[in-house]
């Protein structure tokens, strides 16, 4: 039984030894440690618009505001502990581009690029712009290794959720995510 317990307690060290062993670029540190976000934005260009043209549920316009609204719903729960600074900031997140990749046979990946801007708002200098990428490929994995339970799963989310894309909706979370990673966030969660 004491082995046991030993076992435990070294997996659990060695879990938040992983957690906690992130490399954070000493400029996103800079910046979340002496600026807050005083506005934060989310905004399309006119190529992300255009790239959500190929996903269904609806007009290239709804599904791109609804994806911006979803992004800055996540971000924004968890920017005041991520930026801990005592200068105000406007940090914006520009939406580059969307694509999804071929699907022969298995589901398609998705994948969102864009760019995370802070500034300082009394200067309008900018202080951090690091790019990103985000990419729904857990989600396809995970539907290619059981599509059934996938099709039940996707089902249950469109009877309770007013999105009309699931894959968006996914992806949406996985881009607010990234960003979070992008200032210093552990990208757990």
């Amino acid at each position: 039984m004491n082995h046991y317990f030993k076992f435990i307690g070294v997996a659990i060290c060695l879990f938040l030894t992983a957690c906690a062993g992130g490399h954070v670029d000493p400029t996103v540190q800079r910046a979340t440690k002496s600026y807050f976000a005083q506005s934060f934005t989310v905004t399309p260009t006119d190529a992300f618009v255009i790239g959500m043209g190929s996903f269904s549920g609806g007009a290239a316009a709804e599904l791109s505001a609804n994806f911006t609204a979803k992004v800055k719903s996540d971000v924004n729960s968890g920017l005041r502990n991520l930026m801990t600074g005592h200068a105000p900031a406007n940090v914006v997140v520009q939406l580059t581009s969307i694509e999804t990749g071929p699907s022969t046979f298995q589901s398609p990946t998705s994948v969102v690029h864009g760019v995370v801007s802070v500034m300082d708002a009394t200067t309008g200098l900018p202080v951090l712009q690091t790019t990103f990428t985000a990419d729904d490929s857990a989600m396809a994995a995970r539907t290619n290794s059981n599509p059934l339970a996938a099709l039940v799963g996707t089902a249950m989310i469109k009877a309770v959720s007013t999105t009309k894309n699931v894959v968006l909706l996914n992806l949406a979370g996985e881009t607010a995510r990234q960003v979070k990673v992008q200032l210093g966030g552990s990208g757990l969660f």
